[in-house]
Formats: structure tokens, C-alpha cells, sequence
């Protein structure tokens, strides 16, 4: 869905004339001017790469009162799929920042926020290195405020969402320490890499300083529910999924699956070995893996493979012969993520 939005961002570029383009650029300008970091990953670059969101209370109810301003002005419009995208994307905005509230129940939220805006920096060579650094720099400077508000505004927390916090901070403070410096390693100019180093140190510190305070304050005070509820939960599907189904449909198809799934799985393994258990032909195959030095490349054959079967089997066309890069998920992803893609904003 995110994705679709993002190109939205762009309508009222192609037909200035409309009113739906015209209102989708009014909303994204002023959701870019409150998220910064997600504008340079849609591919907006301009002002906006030395920003960084502001992270204090006030901010988030100008966020909330943002989608409100624009929910009754989509709504006027004619029915339509990107209207209704609109629409839906809105609500779900409310239901994030007003019922779900991450900014107060998730700690991992900044510091993964803090590094989401230096990684959209490095990751994309959209600009000279020298031109990029000046934004990391700018970005950087305002990290140790960040977690500041982070403090103010986290209040009683899941114990598991601090424990992943404070799993997923080594990553990012290795991010910080090795990845970023190694992103401008062509840099020569002293006097910026000066800058860097002084505004790089003090997001070490912050980090630093953030994980004492999670381990020490938060933790022992995060007793509260990470469950969201029902109505939450539904409204997540309606507004994020654009699936109106209620939930016990929806748990009674998610099971029909998972039995179908199951039938499929015992069928196969009885192909394989009629004289095992599901168990044991599952763990036959896990033993069957390349040596870890040789994993990436493992994975790189098989795409290989893939693509040439597409390809021998005429399933569909692949327009592009530009391959996808493999390589490992960086270290401050890894807590909640098994494999993921991450593809260019469309501008």
C-alpha cells in the first residue's frame, strides 16, 4: 500500500488540472514537511535530505490533525481507486497515531527511525558524496534530541518491545561506528569530515546514552500490554489492507489455509520418505545447506535459476535487465525481519 501512496505523491505531476492530483500534492507536501526521512526515500531530495522529523508531542498531534484536515476533503471527491487509497491511508494514520500509538508503547521506534533517516542517505547515490554527507551531517545533529523526546514521550511499554529495543542497539550502533563512515570514505575535505566526526560521536553517545536509560529505567517499568486488541486490529486490515472482512471470517479462511497448507506439507514429505514423520523428513532437509561462507552465493544461483526458468517457461516477461543486488540484511534489521527487500522510492 505504501508503495502505491508513493506514487500518488506524484499525481497532480502528471495532471495538474485535476482535482484529486491537486489535493494528493497538498497532502504529501505537508506530510513530507512532518516526515522528512520517508520524502528521501520516495526519491524527493531538495531541503528536505538535511531535515528530520520532530519527534516531540506536539509533532504528533499535528500528524493526527493533518489526516483529519484531509479525510472530509478526499471524501467530496468523486469515487475513485486512488481516492479511496487516499482515504484509507488517512484512517489508517489516525488509527496508528491515536489508538495504536507507537511513539508511547515502542522505544525501538526511534532508535530504528534514527537510523532509517542516515541509511535513506547512504543507500542511494542520488547525489555526491560530499553533497550527501552534508545531510547526514545535518540529520545527525539532531539524533541526540530525538531520543530526548523519546524519554518524554515513552510511557508504559510491552516488555518485549524493550527487549528488542535494546537487542537491535548493538546493531545500530555498529551502523553508526563502521557502515556510515565507511559511505564516505572518498570524502578528502577535512573540514567536513570534521563535522561528520563531531556529529557522529555525539549519536554514539545518545545511542549509548539511550540504551543505559532502557535497560536501567524503562525496562523495569514496561509492563504493558503488547496485544492491540480487536477493534484495533480491524481497523489495521480495513484502513492498511483495504479488507473489510470481519475478523472471524478472516480467522476461519487463515485456518482453512494453514489446514490446506498442512495436508499439502504431509503429502509431499510422504513423497520424499513414507517411512518418516513430517518432523523428521523437515529435519532431514534442514541439515541440507550450504557452509555459511557460501550461503550469499547459494542464494544468488538460485535466483539465477529462477529467473531463467521464468524465462525458458515463458511465464511472464521481466522488462528489465537489471538484477536485484543480494546481500546481507543490515545489523540493525535483523531483530524482527527474516528476509526483506528494499527497492528505490519511484522518484
Amino acid at each position: 500500500m505504501k508503495f502505491w501512496l508513493l506514487i500518488l505523491a506524484g499525481a497532480g505531476l502528471v495532471n495538474a488540472q485535476s482535482d484529486e492530483s491537486r489535493l494528493v500534492d497538498d497532502y504529501f507536501q505537508a506530510y513530507y514537511n512532518l516526515n522528512p526521512s520517508n520524502a528521501t526515500a520516495a526519491g524527493f531530495h531538495g531541503p528536505y535530505d538535511s531535515q528530520m522529523e520532530d519527534f516531540s508531542a506536539q509533532t504528533f498531534g499535528r500528524r493526527t490533525e493533518l489526516s483529519r484536515h484531509f479525510i472530509p476533503q478526499f471524501d467530496k471527491l468523486p469515487a475513485s481507486p486512488d481516492r479511496d487509497l487516499m482515504i484509507s491511508h488517512l484512517h489508517a494514520e489516525l488509527v496508528n497515531l491515536q489508538d495504536i500509538r507507537p511513539q508511547e508503547s515502542n522505544p525501538d521506534y526511534y532508535s530504528s527511525n534514527a537510523t532509517a533517516s542516515i541509511f535513506g542517505l547512504i543507500s542511494r547515490s542520488f547525489a555526491s558524496p560530499e553533497e550527501r554527507l552534508h545531510d547526514v551531517i545535518a540529520r545527525e545533529r539532531l539524533i541526540p534530541q530525538m531520543f530526548e523526546e523519546a524519554k518524554r514521550n515513552l510511557k508504559n511499554c510491552p516488555k518485549i518491545y524493550t527487549q528488542v529495543a535494546i537487542e537491535q542497539l548493538p546493531g545500530i550502533q555498529s551502523f553508526f561506528a563502521q557502515d556510515v563512515p565507511k559511505a564516505f570514505s572518498a570524502v578528502k575535505d577535512p573540514s567536513l569530515l570534521t563535522h561528520f566526526s563531531a556529529a557522529n560521536d555525539a549519536v554514539g553517545k545518545a545511542l549509548a546514552g539511550y540504551g543505559v536509560w532502557l535497560q536501567t529505567d524503562l525496562l523495569p517499568r514496561s509492563n504493558g500490554d503488547f496485544r492491540i486488541g480487536a477493534t484495533n486490529f480491524s481497523n489495521k486490515v480495513k484502513y492498511e489492507e483495504m479488507v473489510d472482512l470481519p475478523l472471524p471470517r478472516l480467522l476461519e479462511i487463515g485456518y482453512a489455509n494453514l489446514r490446506e497448507n498442512q495436508q499439502a506439507l504431509q503429502k509431499v514429505c510422504k513423497e520424499i520418505d513414507p517411512n518418516k514423520t513430517v518432523r523428521e523428513v523437515a529435519d532431514q532437509i534442514g541439515r541440507n545447506h550450504p557452509p555459511p561462507a557460501e550461503l550469499l552465493q547459494s542464494f544468488r544461483n538460485t535466483f539465477d535459476g529462477l529467473i531463467q526458468f521464468i524465462k525458458d517457461r515463458q511465464i511472464i516477461t521481466i522488462p528489465s535487465t537489471v538484477r536485484p543486488i543480494l546481500e546481507e540484511t543490515p545489523p540493525f534489521l535483523r531483530a524482527l525481519t527474516t528476509a526483506s527487500m528494499d527497492t528505490p522510492g519511484p522518484y
